[in-house]
């Protein structure tokens, strides 16, 4: 995991995992070993720069995450909303955080999603109310999980994952 990562510096930020592995690019991790899964939490940095961008730089990051990892299975997780406040307030907010323009950019990466060795979750059923907002007591500043969601969201992750049988 790495933080405010986009598809232009995912695979070039170095990232490490006490007890696991040193500090190293992604790119180079990805490359030195070979996963059974690789869970993909990514899209709400990228989403202030169009649908097209978008697709295009995802395309990008498939294609190389297949070519490094031709065997893993690919665990796209939708992007997770953030509340209405923060879209409001944010620094960054805007439009492009709305849930109607986050659904799209969910369908593209559920585009990928086959059946066979990609999969598409979204957690916007479980996180997200009614209008599709970022229930409030899941986070502290509107965007991100409490720590105690976090874990949550792992463990959603995992039924997920589990129900897909993969």
């Amino acid at each position: 995991a790495e933080a405010s990562i986009n598809f232009s510096t995912v695979l070039k930020n170095e990232i490490a995992d006490k007890g696991k592995f040193e500090k190293q690019k992604l790119e180079s991790l990805l490359a030195s070993h070979q996963y059974d899964h690789i869970v993909v939490n990514i899209g709400l940095n990228d989403s202030g720069y169009g649908k097209a961008w978008f697709e295009k730089n995802l395309a990008k990051f498939m294609d190389k995450v297949r070519t490094l990892q031709p065997n893993a299975k690919i665990i796209l997780n939708g992007i997770m909303p953030v509340t209405k406040r923060y879209i409001d307030t944010a620094k960054y907010g805007g439009p492009h955080w709305e849930p109607e323009n986050l659904a799209k950019l969910n369908e593209i990466l559920k585009s990928y999603a086959n059946g066979a060795d990609v999969f598409y979750i979204d957690c916007s059923d479980y996180f997200a109310d009614s209008n599709g907002y970022l229930y409030k007591a899941v986070t502290g500043d509107g965007c991100h999980p409490t720590a105690k969601h976090y874990k949550t969201w792992r463990e959603w992750i995992n039924w997920a994952i589990y129900n897909l049988g993969i």
